[in-house]
């Protein structure tokens, strides 16, 4: 590690190591895994933004999706399908009791369902009241409101 800092500085400390360093930066920025690194930075900077504009409180970690994801076998909460999960508010931020981006809140859902509930309540978009209380109940097992056994 030491030896790695030590030629970094190194690179720093020239001229023309300060442009290897911009070329680095920029190929890497380039690159597909630039590309998917910065779409995930920038997909929680948004999250946090958002939160921090509506006050409420953002308590969820990669740890707490895959503990979503496994709840609801890894497929749209709302239809059941397993392409392109996006992570959906259950409760809309924008709802007045929406207790924020938490465990309990978050559920997977597939990009058509996510685009068409947008920003409305639950209760009003579900039209399938076994499916709405189903979602319910998992949200509820992952808050520790219910045992996984209670759901059969």
């Amino acid at each position: 590690r030491k030896k790695a800092r030590d030629g970094r500085a190194k690179l720093r400390a020239s001229s023309s190591g300060k442009q290897k360093i911009k070329q680095e930066r920029k190929r890497y920025a380039q690159s597909e895994l630039g590309k998917n690194t910065k779409r995930a930075s920038s997909r929680v900077h948004n999250a946090k933004r958002r939160q921090r504009k509506t006050g409420l409180p953002f308590a969820w970690t990669n740890a707490d999706w895959l503990d979503c994801l496994g709840a609801f076998g890894g497929a749209c909460a709302y239809c059941g399908s397993p392409n392109e999960l996006h992570q959906d508010h259950f409760i809309p931020l924008s709802h007045p009791d929406c207790p924020g981006t938490v465990v309990g809140n978050m559920v997977p859902a597939c990009g058509p369902c996510n685009l068409s509930k947008g920003a409305k309540h639950p209760s009003s978009w579900v039209a399938d009241e076994v499916a709405f209380t189903r979602i319910d109940r998992t949200l509820r097992v992952l808050r520790g409101e219910l045992q996984a056994e209670d759901l059969a």
